[in-house]
């Protein structure tokens, strides 16, 4: 987890207690290990630490880009799954299909997430002027 946040295992210690209701744990083999449920809640409703997916040995790479799963996607974009699901299946995101399989290009993701802010600012994309 202190990977996935680019922070030291020390300072994850303490996150983990300050963010007690947020970060759910499970007992493997005598260690404390949160859970998927858990990392989705704690990336969804705090702002302070973010998820990096350069930093996460489970992320996809080839040819230099990183293709994310929806909750890798749901992660970096601090929205839930039916949020992600929606934009991909509108053509919003762009996803890459093996079968059932879906891939979520971060580059792709990351330029609509910019020009959807930029849209919600009221900044003309184009002429990059305040509306």
């Amino acid at each position: 987890m202190a990977v996935l946040l680019g922070i030291s295992n020390h300072e994850m210690h303490r996150v983990s207690e300050e963010y007690p209701d947020l970060l759910e744990t499970i007992d493997v083999n005598g260690k404390a290990c949160f859970t998927e449920k858990g990392l989705d809640l704690f990336f969804r409703k705090q702002s302070r630490y973010l998820y990096h997916p350069e930093n996460d040995r489970t992320v996809v790479k080839r040819g230099g880009e990183l293709y994310l799963t929806i909750l890798q996607a749901c992660w970096t974009a601090r929205v839930t799954r039916p949020t992600i699901t929606s934009w991909y299946c509108r053509g919003r995101i762009p996803v890459i299909r093996s079968g059932k399989v879906v891939r979520i290009p971060l580059s792709g993701l990351e330029k609509w997430l910019r020009k959807r802010k930029e849209k919600k600012d009221g900044i003309n994309q184009k002429t990059r002027k305040i509306l």
